[in-house]
């Protein structure tokens, strides 16, 4: 029976659940608080570093469950990092660089403390987690309420005598006057009566007559027409007969007559008024606003002109074409261009506005057509049921308030009809191509070109490619778009079962290129967002009881070519629980899950590739000594962190919430891991009592009295200091109704030290197994025999103190332990190199499958392990020999 030693070069493999047999030598059966790095294997994990207190906590959302917290980094020019949180109708902005509070006033300049916001107001009635999502551009961010869905505003378009739907009015217009013309009119009224009119100009010859042709006069003779209260008569132009009219004598002749009575007379229906300013001539009548009133009003005026119906024209509140609109007219007169009879998505509406500012609504001159909207349309987007702005209004005081969309300027509700997500849940927010945009439904809704504030056309007649975009899916089946995560030059939208790109091919992003193409088909949990980490895109599944997560990356055949695969394969229940929380850093290549499951707990991949290889796949875990952790965020190379401190299990108005930062690479030398490591230049007060001893007042001040860390922190059993030499302080409790935290045996004033809060490392090493070279070269556990671990060796550098424990829980046999401690001359082994660098050794003297080897650390010093080396002898059960 030979011996065999199994040498691991790197513990950095990470949790791996499959049969002991067929895990890598690299991974192990459990890992909390130890961190797998690519270049020194494991290492104990850095401690987190306390920033400050937050808010006082009747202000605070961080009262809500841990899930039920939104949190949203504001990363600005500069050093300006911020910390956005909110929950139930609450919201709080904090400083990252000390956890300190930015003011934040509502619409009207009053600083928002303990009220809750009412767009931010939600039931929870239907949902795991928060309902909240937010996108930061420039110095505004947007931030969305899930739950309610946008709405129009009850105004409507059309104030004032033109543009009020109980007017019907008309227009008519002499564009050119000519010698020996005539122009024939016909004027049907709200009675029925006609009267038909005919207008003759001179051959200009005669005496006078020379202004025959001038339009104004040909006009002022159809308006003496209009208005004569005589069923019928002939008269000439001129300042004698017509003074009102005629503002010189012409040998214009201009005659009519009506039929079946007197036409305008109102015998049953409205009367008609006309007005007329140059060459054109606007008329309205006033009727009951309904269908019957309108149907009642059937004034109608048409004319043609012995020039083949080139000279004047007649127009209602309708005209085919744009050509020929008179350059003088009502102000803010609505004329509706019906284009092709055939469509109605051609039709576009003018108005006419006046030259002269002050004119009033119904007041006539010059001036010229602007494309506006039709009347009695709903223009206003409801701030109030819309996505709510944070605005910078100085460093230390932002706006919490509605945003001030733009109104609808054109068309009617076919050709710019309402976005679709009016009446619909809004379910992300995101900024794409200088757009902002919208995941409602089945659709993605896109603001104009570089306006974030504008979800209308700009204009109904021609698309313009800066308009905004509306597209919907197009797969077969009711889809829900969830998310939106940019990546690359690529926004991925994200449904329950079905992921999309938003393609707008080599022409730019416009409407008329922009379409949803589907590029995969994976289900996705509906409750965290995706993100993107370097060139993949991370995605959570939710299976029964755990959580699977899976990496989706472009595979570069075209740009509709994306494929996804599970990076939890070797862990299927491993997340337990639904993931609340998904967070990543291509800087310290690593990923953040937090579930539901446990509160303090964050699982954590760490991955590393080599060109297109993956030389680090790890999965573990983290644990905090808090009880419930309401958001993580990573801004650059560092994680932060909100804790909550509570000393109950339900969160109550005294819970203490503080803010800490911890790292997930090895760049930084290490001299110790505790976790919400205070220093001493951060203590509120440090100073030699009457015994000699040090007493301290940690930074923390909230709840009902002025030292709640007593709450949590000194009577914590794992609160300890230490100084800059790793020199452990003997601590004491505070005298009862003392102003001070904690108090140091002996004086510590003049030292650097550090309070902070111990936690355990733990490494359990899977069952060892001797392994051989199949025919391909694949090395297979050898299983059919007995293989028995003799020794157990671990290999440490620049550690401080590291324990190895084995314990037999299968079988009657005494748990062993040996430790290494760089403070303790000579080492704790006969033998071992005594300093912080050399090996720990231990004797197992067990079948491989009993035994449970674990790797401990609950001190406040550092550990760092590069490799592990197992002694084995194996008998085949076969041969009966070795």
């Amino acid at each position: 029976m030979a011996l065999t030693n199994k040498t691991i070069r790197r513990l950095s493999g990470g949790v791996s659940e499959q049969p002991d047999s067929q895990r890598q030598d690299s991974q192990c059966t459990e890992q909390i608080n130890f961190m797998s790095d690519v270049v020194d294997g494991l290492v104990k994990r850095p401690g987190s570093e306390f920033l400050g207190e937050l808010e006082p906590n009747s202000q605070t959302p961080y009262l809500e469950g841990d899930e039920n917290v939104f949190t949203h980094e504001i990363i600005r020019e500069g050093d300006t990092k911020l910390l956005l949180s909110i929950a139930n109708g609450k919201l709080s902005l904090i400083d990252l660089a000390d956890g300190s509070k930015i003011r934040v006033n509502d619409a009207a300049g009053t600083e928002i403390t303990t009220a809750a916001q009412t767009y931010l107001n939600y039931s929870n009635a239907s949902i795991l987690t928060h309902p909240y999502a937010a996108v930061t551009i420039a110095d505004t961010t947007f931030v969305l309420n899930k739950e309610i869905a946008p709405a129009m505003k009850a105004a409507t378009t059309g104030v004032g005598t033109y543009s009020d739907e109980e007017i019907k009015r008309g227009m008519i217009f002499i564009r050119e006057g000519a010698y020996n013309a005539e122009y024939s009119l016909e004027a049907v009224d709200s009675d029925g009566t006609i009267r038909t009119m005919r207008i003759q100009t001179s051959d200009g010859l005669g005496a006078g007559n020379v202004v025959d042709s001038k339009t104004d006069n040909i006009c002022a003779a159809i308006h003496a027409c209009l208005q004569s209260a005589a069923s019928s008569g002939s008269a000439t132009l001129n300042t004698t007969g017509y003074p009102s009219h005629a503002d010189e004598n012409t040998g214009i002749v201009f005659t009519w007559s009506d039929s079946g009575g007197t036409y305008n007379s109102a015998l049953s229906g409205p009367v008609t008024s006309f007005h007329r300013f140059g060459s054109t001539i606007s008329w309205f009548s006033t009727y009951a606003g309904d269908a019957a009133g309108y149907a009642a009003a059937t004034n109608k005026i048409e004319i043609s002109d012995s020039y083949g119906d080139t000279l004047a024209d007649s127009f209602n509140e309708e005209k085919s074409s744009f050509q020929g609109l008179p350059l003088t007219a009502p102000n803010n007169f609505l004329v509706k261009i019906t284009g092709s009879p055939e469509s109605s998505v051609d039709d576009y509406y003018v108005k006419f506005v006046c030259d002269d500012p002050q004119a009033g609504y119904n007041d006539r001159g010059r001036g010229k057509w602007v494309e506006t909207y039709d009347s009695g349309l709903e223009y206003k987007l409801n701030g109030a049921y819309m996505p709510h702005q944070l605005v910078k209004v100085s460093a230390s005081v932002y706006q919490f308030k509605p945003v001030e969309w733009d109104d609808k300027t054109v068309g009617d509700a076919i050709t710019d009809p309402n976005p679709s997500f009016i009446d619909k849940k809004i379910n992300d927010i995101f900024f794409f191509k200088s757009r902002l945009g919208l995941l409602s439904g089945e659709n993605v809704i896109l603001t104009e070109l570089d306006d974030p504030y504008n979800f209308w056309r700009t204009t109904v007649t021609q698309v313009l490619a800066s308009d905004r975009i509306d597209i919907q899916s197009s797969v077969n089946e009711i889809t829900e778009l969830r998310f939106a995560v940019p990546f690359a030059n690529q926004m991925v939208i994200f449904s329950d079962r079905t992921q999309f790109i938003i393609a707008f091919g080599s022409q730019g992003l416009t409407p008329e290129t922009a379409s949803l193409a589907q590029i995969s088909a994976y289900e996705c949990s509906k409750n965290v967002s995706p993100i993107a980490v370097d060139n993949n895109i991370i995605f959570v599944q939710e299976r029964s009881s755990s959580s699977a997560v899976y990496e989706m990356f472009p595979t570069g055949t075209t740009e509709l070519s994306f494929e996804a695969q599970e990076i939890t394969q070797q862990i299927p229940s491993y997340l337990q629980g639904k993931v609340v929380r998904l967070v990543g850093s291509s800087l310290s290549n690593s990923i953040i899950l937090q579930t539901d499951n446990a509160n303090n707990e964050l699982y954590v991949y760490k991955f590393f590739n080599q060109g297109r290889e993956r030389i680090l796949s790890s999965w573990f875990k983290y644990s905090f000594p808090v009880l419930g952790i309401k958001g993580i965020h990573y801004v650059d190379d560092k994680c932060y962190k909100v804790n909550s401190l509570a000393t109950t299990a339900a969160p109550t108005v005294d819970d203490t919430h503080v803010l800490d930062f911890f790292r997930l690479d090895n760049t930084e030398i290490q001299t110790h891991a505790v976790d919400l490591t205070i220093p001493h230049t951060s203590m509120a007060l440090v100073q030699i009592d009457g015994s000699g001893d040090t007493d301290v007042r940690l930074p923390l001040t909230g709840g009902t009295t002025n030292f709640i860390i007593d709450d949590y922190f000194a009577r914590n059993t794992t609160l300890v200091a230490f100084d800059d030499q790793n020199v452990l302080a003997v601590l004491k409790a505070p005298d009862t109704g003392s102003n001070f935290d904690m108090k140091i045996t002996g004086d510590w004033t003049s030292k650097t030290f550090y309070v902070g809060i111990l936690f355990d490392a733990e490494y359990e090493f899977s069952k060892q197994f001797l392994k051989r070279g199949d025919a391909f070269g694949k090395e297979i556990p050898v299983v059919n025999g007995r293989t028995t671990v003799k020794w157990c060796e671990v290999y440490v550098s620049d550690t401080q103190f590291l324990k190895i424990e084995v314990s037999y829980p299968s079988v009657n046999k005494d748990t062993t332990t040996r430790s290494i401690s760089g403070n303790i001359t000579g080492g704790s082994i006969l033998g071992d190199q005594g300093s912080e660098t050399g090996t720990l050794r231990t004797v197992v003297a067990s079948r491989n499958d009993v035994p449970v080897i674990k790797l401990l650390n609950s001190t406040h010093q550092v550990a760092k392990i590069n490799g592990a080396s197992f002694e084995l002898m194996h008998t085949s059960k076969l041969r009966g020999r070795n």
